[in-house]
C-alpha cells in the first residue's frame, strides 16, 4: 500500500454494461468486447471497501510481538464479498490481442482464457480506492513475463470463483526499468487474495511475488514453483483460506525487507509446505530491521528439505519455521517435517498454546537467546529437543525423543510448572543438558536415558543444580552429588556410590564424573514396562522399556511417611522416608 493515511471508501455505484474507455485502457486491441455475464457471481452482503482497518504501515505492533490476535491486519475491503450487480466492468481473456491495462480502481470481472497476455493494474498515485479483480474461471498462460502485474495501486483484491489457473513458463527474471518480474503473479503494492473459489498458480521461477502486503482470508490457492512459492517484502497475513505450495529451489514463504521489518501473520485458515529450502523464512537485508513470526491460530503443516530423514545442506538452508528476530505461538497447530531445525529464531522462541509436532534432523525447537514455553502440547522428534543460551519452562505438555540431548541450554534451564517427558537413545545422551545450572521449582519431568553409558544422565550441568518443587523421575545412569535437592528423594540402584544429596546427572554438578572403570549398574534393580503410581501421590508415569535405575524427586512425597510403588495395579517396591534423601532396595 501507498504510505499515506487511508480514507472510507464509498460504495462502488454499479455502471451500465458497457464502461468508460477511462475505467481500462487496451493497447491495440479493438476487439475487446464488454458484456454482462450474470451467471457468474460472487455472494454479496457487504457493499462497502475500506481501508481504515488496516496498519498505515508494516510496523510491527505489539500484539504480533506477544503473539495476540490484532485486530488491525485485516480491513473490510480484504474480505468485501462481490456481486456482479457491482461490477464495473468485463473482461474477456479470449478476446485478447494486446495486454490489458486497468488504471482506475474498481470491480473488474475476469472471465475465458489467454495466452502470452498481461493483465496490468496500474492506477495513478492519487488513487485512494481499490482494485478488485473477480477472477471466474479464468485460465492464464505466459512464456514471457506474469500473467497479472500490479504495477501501481492502493490494493489490489483477487477474488476467486471457480477454478482459475495461471500458469508462467519464463525462467529469467524480466527487467522493468529499475525493477525486475520474476513471478507467476508479480505485485508492486499490496495484494490481497479472497473468494470461495480455487487459484491454481504454477512457475518456473515465484509463484506470488509482493512487494509490500500480501493478505490471504479466503479461497483454494494452491503454488507450485521452482524457486520460492510466495515471495513477500514487507508482511504475509493470513486469516482465511486454503494454501497448499510446493517448491522444487526455493523457500515456500520468503518474506525479506531491506528498510522496514517484516512479519508473517496468521490466525486462521491452512497453510501446506512442501519447500525444498525453507518452509517459512523471515529475513533481512539490513540489521538495523529484523523478522517476526506470529501465530494466533489456523493449521500449519511444512515439509522442509525432505524432512527429517534427509541430510542438512551446506549450502542452503531448510528450516522449517525461521525467524530473524522473535518467533511467537500462541494458538493453532503446527506441523513440521524438516531436515534442519523445526522451529529456529535468532531471538526468542515463545509459546503459549497450540499443538505442535515437531520432527527434524536436528533441533526441535532452536533460539540463538531464549526459548520459553507457557503452554501447549508440543511433541518432538529431533536431533536435540529443545535448545536455547536459556530455556524457561512455565507450562504445557511436552513429550521429547532425541538422539543428543532432550533439552539443551548453554546457561541456564529453569522449570516452572508443566509436562516434561523426555526419553533418550544411547550414547553420549542427556535428558537434560546445561552448561550452566539447572533449577527446578514446580512442574512434572521424567527423563529417560537408555542403556549403560558413563557420558550419559537423565541430568547434566556444568553448574549447580536447585531443585525446590515439582516432581523429577529420572531412569537411567545417575551418581550422587552437591546438589541441592529440599524436598524428598528416593532412588534404587547406583548403590555402590554412597550416600549424601540425591544427585542423578554426572560431571559437574559438585559431585564427581564417573570414571573409567566404575559400574553404571552396581544394582540389581529392574523397572519393567507398563505404568507405576505411588501410595498416596497423583504421581504417575510409564516405561516402554526395562531400565535398572529409578530416582523420583518430588514435593508429593513426606519425610516420616512409607510409600508403595505399584506396577499396573502390583505392589513392586516399598520404602520408608525417613529422612529427606532415601536409597532404597
Amino acid at each position: 500500500m501507498k504510505k499515506r493515511s487511508k480514507i472510507i471508501i464509498t460504495a462502488l455505484l454499479v455502471l451500465s454494461l458497457f464502461f468508460s474507455v477511462t475505467g481500462c485502457s487496451l493497447s491495440n486491441n479493438s476487439n475487446n468486447s464488454v458484456s454482462n455475464n450474470t451467471n457468474s457471481s460472487v455472494s454479496n452482503n457487504n457493499s462497502t471497501d475500506t481501508n481504515t482497518a488496516t496498519s498505515t504501515s508494516s510496523a510491527v505492533s505489539n500484539e504480533i510481538i506477544t503473539g495476540s490476535k490484532d485486530e488491525s491486519m485485516f480491513s473490510s475491503g480484504d474480505t468485501k464479498e462481490i456481486t456482479d450487480s457491482e461490477y464495473d466492468g468485463e473482461i474477456d481473456l479470449s478476446t485478447l490481442t494486446s495486454n490489458y491495462t486497468i488504471n482506475t480502481a474498481g470491480t473488474y470481472h475476469v472471465t475465458g482464457s489467454s495466452t502470452d497476455y498481461q493483465l496490468i493494474i496500474s492506477t495513478p498515485d492519487t488513487e485512494t480506492k481499490n482494485v478488485h479483480l473477480v477472477l471466474d474461471n479464468v485460465t492464464m498462460t505466459n512464456s514471457k513475463t506474469a500473467c497479472i502485474y500490479v504495477v501501481n495501486s492502493e490494493k489490489t483484491i483477487i477474488h476467486l470463483v471457480g477454478n482459475n489457473t495461471i500458469t508462467t513458463t519464463y525462467s529469467t527474471k524480466v527487467a522493468d526499468g529499475t525493477s525486475y518480474i520474476d513471478g507467476a503473479i508479480h505485485a508492486k503494492d499490496d495484494l490481497t487474495i479472497t473468494g470461495e473459489g480455487k487459484m491454481v498458480v504454477n512457475s518456473k521461477l515465484h509463484g506470488i511475488v509482493c512487494k509490500n502486503d500480501l493478505k490471504i482470508t479466503g479461497g483454494t490457492v494452491i503454488i507450485n514453483s521452482a524457486e520460492k512459492g510466495i515471495d513477500a517484502n514487507d508482511s504475509v497475513r493470513i486469516s482465511d483460506g486454503d494454501i497448499t505450495i510446493t517448491t522444487t529451489a526455493g523457500d515456500g514463504i520468503h518474506i525479506e525487507n531491506s528498510d522496514n521489518d517484516a512479519f508473517f501473520y496468521m490466525e486462521g485458515g491452512s497453510l501446506n509446505i512442501d519447500s525444498a529450502y525453507d518452509g517459512i523464512d523471515l529475513s533481512t537485508s539490513d540489521k538495523l530491521f529484523t523478522g517476526y513470526f506470529s501465530l494466533v491460530g489456523g493449521e500449519i503443516n511444512i515439509k522442509a528439505g525432505g524432512g527429517y530423514t534427509k541430510s542438512t545442506s551446506s549450502s542452503n538452508s531448510t528450516k522449517g519455521i525461521k525467524s530473524d528476530n522473535e518467533l511467537v505461538i500462541s494458538g493453532g497447530s503446527v506441523t513440521i517435517n524438516s531436515s534442519d531445525d523445526a522451529l529456529h529464531a535468532a531471538s526468542t522462541i515463545t509459546i503459549t498454546d497450540g499443538i505442535l509436532d515437531l520432527k527434524t534432523g536436528d533441533d526441535g525447537i532452536h533460539s540463538d537467546t531464549k526459548s520459553i514455553i507457557n503452554g501447549g502440547t508440543i511433541t518432538i522428534n529431533a536431533h536435540e529437543g529443545i535448545e536455547g543460551k536459556q530455556v524457561e519452562i512455565n507450562g504445557g505438555t511436552m513429550t521429547i525423543v532425541a538422539s543428543d540431548d532432550g533439552i539443551n541450554a548453554s546457561t541456564n534451564i529453569t522449570v516452572n510448572g508443566g509436562y516434561i517427558d523426555i526419553t533418550m537413545g544411547n550414547g553420549d545422551v542427556d535428558g537434560i543438558d546445561s552448561n550452566g545450572t539447572f533449577t527446578q521449582t514446580g512442574g512434572f519431568i521424567i527423563a529417560r536415558v537408555s542403556g549403560v553409558n558413563e557420558m550419559a544422565a537423565p541430568l547434566d550441568t556444568d553448574g549447580t543444580v536447585k531443585i525446590t518443587g515439582g516432581t523429577f523421575i529420572a531412569l537411567g545412569a545417575f551418581n550422587t552429588s552437591n546438589s541441592t535437592t529440599s524436598i524428598p528423594s528416593v532412588r534404587w540402584g547406583e548403590s555402590s556410590f554412597g550416600g549424601g544429596n540425591m544427585g542423578f546427572g554426572r560431571g559437574g554438578m559438585g559431585g564427581g564424573m564417573v570414571g573409567p572403570g566404575q559400574s553404571q549398574s552396581s544394582s540389581t534393580a529392574s523397572f519393567q514396562v507398563g505404568t507405576y503410581t505411588v501410595s498416596g501421590t497423583d504421581i504417575t508415569f510409564t516405561l516402554t522399556t526395562t531400565y535398572s535405575n529409578l530416582a523420583i524427586v518430588s514435593d508429593k512425597l513426606s519425610v516420616g511417611t512409607s510409600y508403595t510403588l505399584y506396577l499396573n495395579g502390583s505392589s513392586c517396591k516399598t520404602w520408608s522416608q525417613s529422612q529427606t534423601s532415601v536409597t532404597a532396595s
